[in-house]
C-alpha cells in the first residue's frame, strides 16, 4: 500500500512539474512596476489627495479614494491605472506596442472597473465606454477586442474582464480608448492587460491538449518537485528496512 502511494505521487509530480506558464506580451500590464512601459495621452500626476481632481488626468495607485475625495475605496494593495476620464473624444487612454509575430494567434485580456462615485458625491453621473483595439499600422485601421462599460454610481469599485483571441499580422499595436466625454462620473481603473501566445492546435509542447508522457521533455519535474520525490522513496525505503526487521523477528 505504502509502494502505492509513494508511486503515486511520483507520477503526479512528474505530470504536473513540466507546465510553465505563457508569458504576457504586455510589459507592465498590472501595473505593478507603476508608470513604466505604455503610453498615453492622458497626463500622469502623482498619487496624493485630490491629485485627480482635473479631467485627462491619471497616476497609478492601489485606492481611488486616496486620489480623489468622491471615488470609491479599494481595499488590498494591488495597483491599478485610475483614470479622470476626458471631456474630449479620441484621447489614447493607454497604449503599447507588441512584439506579436505574423500567422501566431494571441488571447487578449483586460479588467476595468467604474471608480465614481461614493455616497459623499452630490452630482450626477456620466458613463464610460471603454473600447480596446489592436492594430498593425498605428490604428490607421484597428480590430476592436473588446467593450467595457461602465454605470456609475452603481458599478462603482466591481472590475469587468473583456476577453478576445487574434491572429497577428506582424509587430502590433494595442490600446484603450474612451468612447464617451462625460464629465462627472467618467472615471475608471484599468488593471491586468495582458497578450498571450496561444499554442498551435495539436502543439505537442501544449500541456492541455495530450497527458504528459515519461518520455516527454516538458514532464520532467522541477528542482522542488524531485526533492519531495526523494524524500519520499527516502521514506519508503525505510518503511520497507522495518517491514525486513520484523519479518527476521518472526522467524
Amino acid at each position: 500500500m505504502k509502494l502505492k502511494v509513494f508511486l503515486a505521487l511520483a507520477a503526479g509530480m512528474a505530470a504536473t512539474g513540466g507546465a510553465h506558464a505563457a508569458t504576457n506580451l504586455v510589459v507592465n500590464g498590472d501595473f505593478s512596476e507603476g508608470n513604466f512601459g505604455f503610453t498615453s495621452g492622458y497626463a500622469y500626476v502623482a498619487p496624493g489627495p485630490r491629485s485627480m481632481i482635473p479631467e485627462s488626468v491619471y497616476t497609478i495607485t492601489s485606492d481611488p479614494h486616496a486620489v480623489h475625495p468622491f471615488w470609491v475605496t479599494m481595499t488590498g494593495d494591488k495597483p491599478m491605472m485610475v483614470v479622470n476620464g476626458a471631456t474630449h473624444a479620441g484621447e489614447t487612454v493607454w497604449q503599447e506596442s507588441l512584439a506579436t509575430v505574423a500567422g501566431q494567434a494571441y488571447r487578449f485580456s483586460a479588467s476595468a472597473a467604474d471608480v465614481c462615485c461614493n455616497a459623499a458625491h452630490p452630482g450626477t453621473y456620466a458613463p464610460s465606454e471603454l473600447e480596446f483595439e489592436v492594430s498593425a499600422n498605428n490604428f490607421a485601421t484597428f480590430t476592436t477586442l473588446g467593450t467595457i462599460d461602465t454605470a456609475p454610481p452603481g458599478d462603482a469599485g466591481q472590475f469587468q474582464t473583456a476577453t478576445a483571441t487574434f491572429t497577428a499580422t506582424g509587430a502590433m499595436e494595442i490600446r484603450v480608448v474612451d468612447a464617451l466625454t462625460g464629465r462627472v462620473g467618467n472615471d475608471f481603473a484599468l488593471d491586468d492587460i495582458g497578450v498571450f501566445a496561444l499554442p498551435a492546435v495539436g502543439d505537442p509542447s501544449d500541456p492541455t491538449t495530450r497527458p504528459p508522457s515519461a518520455l516527454d521533455p516538458s514532464a520532467v519535474p522541477e528542482p522542488a518537485s524531485w526533492s519531495l520525490m526523494i524524500l519520499g522513496f527516502m521514506a519508503l525505503g525505510a518503511s520497507v528496512r522495518a517491514s525486513r526487521g520484523r519479518a527476521r523477528r518472526l522467524i
